[in-house]
Parts: C-alpha cells; structure tokens; sequence
C-alpha cells in the first residue's frame, strides 16, 4: 500500500515538474485554471479520496481519469446562463467585480461565464453587454457566491462606444 501511494506521490510530482507556470484542466465544458502549481496535489488528492478521479494505468504510464461519479458531479455544477438578445434600447450594460486572490477560483468562473454570455471584456474586471441581464447578474452572484464583489450599472452612452455598436452590429 506505502508502494502504491508513493508511485501515486510520484505520479503527481512528475506532472507539476514538467507543467510550466500555468496548468489548464480542459472538459468539454469544464474549464478551470490553476495558475500555482502547489495547488495540483492538494485539489487531485481531494478529488481522488471523493471518488471524481481514478488512476488508471495504460502500460508503462498511470494516468488519472474521471470517474462517472465526478462526470455527474460536473454535471449537476454547470449551470447554463442565456440572455435575450431583444430590440436594443439605447443602454450599455457594464458589469465590474473586484474579487480577491483568495477567491481566484470564483473569479476565473465569473470570466468564464460572462466570456460564453458574449460579453466584452473592457478591461480585467470589467465586461459589457447591450442586452439587459440584472436577473442573470443576481443568478450569477448567487451561483458564483460572490455578492457585493459585483456591480451593475446600466449607463446610455459612454467615450468611444462606436466599436462596441460594430461589435454587436447595432448600427
């Protein structure tokens, strides 16, 4: 058994030597980032003593794979949020979050959601849409657990919003 956990030990060793600065875990839908490598054993521990990942071996190499249990798990996590692209009434849309290091996790999967909902991104922190979407943003707080770290505003015209008009072909 000590055999075994130290190979499980190495196996994971060698995955964070040999990953750079930023490893990307990619599921059809499921995107999430870790930008320390500290994190990798940690997070893979956890996942395997749950049962969301197994190794398994193929030859010479282990590997890990993802189990039925952790195929539903994510499953049951992706929440689908759609916005009505109605008649545009003259007002921009802006979203602006201030989300700390420590909530990292929650910060990528706001961008991640608001990339999907095609929102621009204007600067890091904050993303524009024509389409009114204040139910989506109270649904996404509430997903995401973020709260007060988000704000809505709703404004008719800003500096230089010609290309956001091209961008969603409001002209």
């Amino acid at each position: 058994m000590e055999t075994v956990a130290k190979m499980k030990r190495a196996s994971i060793d060698t995955l964070i030597e040999s990953s750079e600065r930023e490893v990307k875990i990619d599921h059809e839908w499921f995107s999430l980032r870790y930008r320390y490598r500290s994190y990798i054993p940690s997070v893979t521990q956890s996942l395997l003593q749950r049962g969301f990942l197994v190794w398994q071996k193929n030859g010479q190499k282990s590997y890990l794979a993802l189990t039925e249990k952790g195929r539903a798990f994510l499953a049951s996590k992706k929440t689908e949020f759609k916005i009505k692209k109605e008649k545009w009434d003259n007002k921009w849309r802006i979203i602006i979050f201030d989300i700390t290091e420590g909530k990292r996790f929650r910060r990528d999967r706001l961008r991640e959601q608001l990339k999907t909902l095609k929102f621009v991104n204007l600067q890091k922190s904050v993303w524009l849409t024509p389409y009114s979407c204040e139910e989506l943003v109270s649904l996404l707080r509430q997903d995401i657990k973020i709260g007060r770290s988000l704000i809505y505003l709703v404004t008719e015209r800003f500096e230089g919003d010609i290309w956001l008009r091209k961008h969603f072909k409001l002209l």
